[in-house]
């Protein structure tokens, strides 16, 4: 088993306004690291700022670690408080950094944020009072609720900021060439602290705190084309791929045991997967390109699926579903531009609603608000003659239909993301 020994200081704060404050400190790190020695929690002493706008702590920080995995690597959190005349205190600065992950000696600077006062008279009373705003949940501060992944053929994953675009960190995969892999499929944990990466013959678990190419491995047999994982179990994995099954991971056991068990169904490969919020994470459902069914499996018992959804998808593009977080409503796209809605606690009789002139391909509710976004818009396959081309491939590669042999064929093309409002009327 690994070891890791930390030894340092947090050695000032520059640059805030309060005349005195304190720091308090946390190391954070994944299930796989054992604490051996030192503190994991610690605060400094009131230092104030009156030289060069800086407060200097000099606290000593000395912690030794054992891992058996590289993921959860320490993470450490601040945060530092003003002091008033009255001995209250309050937050002026949150911040985070990443312990680094090569030997030596490094220098870590750490940039602070604070929650703005809503309006003057709270400004008064963090001053006076010593009553400012603070977080109630500290784990906003690392989270990845504001970043999401993108994959490509032939680049590593990115990472990238939902309130700005810019890229913040990469994730790459090698194969065993020393080569780049794309990856096919990507979903984070549930607290966000890695990343799952489907590739053609393996999983690969990243750990978000660390980009690169550090990572372990978790080989698999097909290629896995999504990923899904309950809230309920996070050593578990359910993974769809190419061939049309549904593989259930524990990523304790030996790859050589291979997946605890693995459901059928579908006709072609497994386009997504989730698992139902309010159902304490034994519900999923699954949805295949070119396979008009839309699965719900209840995995207590799998031996089959506990009903069938139909929608109409004729192509081999991913259409996309969501449910409500309290399994409310279920919602689906279809490649007539239709977006179908299932009532769950009522009959589970189908709404088509003809809200796009194109594909459907995507619908997603707000978690917390009666919004519904849907999405449109296919690829049209147009000869250099004009006419559209009917040609579709089956699963095997085999051609259903000839080339259309009349005239040229007026094209409706739309490639929109639309919000609808389902609540009661505004």
């Amino acid at each position: 088993m690994a070891e890791v020994h930390i030894i340092g200081q947090i050695l000032k704060a520059v640059d805030f306004d309060e005349p005195h404050l304190f720091c308090t400190w946390t190391l954070q790190s994944g299930s796989a690291w054992r604490l051996i020695q030192g503190e994991v929690h610690g605060q400094t002493h009131v230092s104030s700022n009156r030289l060069e706008s800086c407060s200097d702590f000099a606290a000593p920080l000395d912690i030794h670690l054992s891992c058996a995995a590289v993921q959860g690597w320490p993470t450490l959190l601040v945060e530092v408080h003003a002091v008033n005349v009255l001995q209250q205190s309050w937050p002026v600065g949150y911040g985070f950094a990443h312990i680094p992950a090569t030997p030596g000696a490094h220098r870590v600077e750490i940039n602070t944020w604070k929650v703005a006062p809503n309006g003057w008279w709270q400004s008064i009373r963090e001053r006076f009072g010593g009553g400012g705003a603070s977080l109630s949940k500290t784990d906003l501060l690392f989270s990845g609720v504001e970043r999401w992944l993108a994959t490509r053929q032939h680049e590593p994953i990115h990472m990238w900021d939902a309130f700005d675009g810019k890229l913040r960190c990469s994730y790459s995969g090698y194969d065993a060439v020393d080569e780049v892999m794309a990856a096919i499929s990507l979903a984070f944990s549930h607290d966000g602290q890695q990343i799952y990466a489907g590739y053609k013959r393996c999983i690969k678990i990243f750990d978000t705190s660390r980009p690169g190419r550090l990572c372990d491995d978790y080989p698999v047999k097909f290629a896995i084309s999504c990923i899904a994982q309950t809230t309920e179990h996070h050593n578990t994995l359910t993974c769809g791929n190419w061939h049309g099954y549904i593989q259930h991971f524990d990523l304790r056991c030996s790859p050589k045991q291979g997946p605890l068990f693995t459901l059928g169904g579908h006709k072609g490969g497994i386009t997504q997967l989730k698992y139902a919020e309010g159902s304490a994470g034994w519900q999923l459902f699954s949805g295949a390109r070119k396979c008009q069914k839309l699965l719900q499996w209840d995995m207590r018992n799998y031996k089959k699926p506990l009903e069938e959804y139909q929608r109409n998808v004729e192509t081999n593009q991913r259409i996309q579903f969501d449910l409500t977080p309290d399994l409310g409503w279920l919602a689906s796209g279809d490649t007539q531009g239709a977006l179908n809605v299932w009532d769950m606690n009522g009959d589970g009789e189908v709404s088509a609603l003809p809200l796009h002139n194109d594909c459907c391909n995507g619908a997603s509710f707000h978690p917390t608000l009666p919004i519904l976004a849907s999405s449109s818009g296919q690829y049209h396959f147009i000869g250099s003659d004009g006419r559209v081309n009917d040609s579709v491939l089956d699963c095997t590669g085999a051609v259903e239909q000839e080339q259309s042999k009349e005239k040229p064929q007026e094209v409706i093309y739309e490639n929109a993301v639309v919000m609808w409002w389902c609540g009661q009327g505004l």
